[in-house]
């Protein structure tokens, strides 16, 4: 009886890692990007390496680092734009 539970387990958690990802979507998840995006000064942000991903399948920790590099690409711009 216990390598029945034990199997059952190990599916159990074998899909929950699975429902973990998520497919990128850069209007769900990047924060401002929908204002960028429909901004007169769209063409100074890297907006073609965030629709590349569109449709990947990425894990938390994945999303997690395109978010950041959106967040510093995005404040990259915003000094340049003050001429810092």
């Amino acid at each position: 009886m216990i390598p029945h539970i034990s199997l059952a387990l190990v599916a159990l958690l074998g899909a929950l890692s699975t429902t973990q990802k998520v497919r990128f979507d850069p209007t769900r998840d990047l924060p401002g990007y929908e204002t960028v995006r429909a901004s007169p000064d769209k063409d100074d942000y890297p907006l073609e390496s965030f629709e590349t991903l569109v449709g990947n399948e990425m894990q938390p920790e994945e999303l997690a680092a395109v978010r950041k590099r959106w967040e510093e690409e995005r404040a990259a711009v915003g000094l340049t734009a003050l001429g810092l």
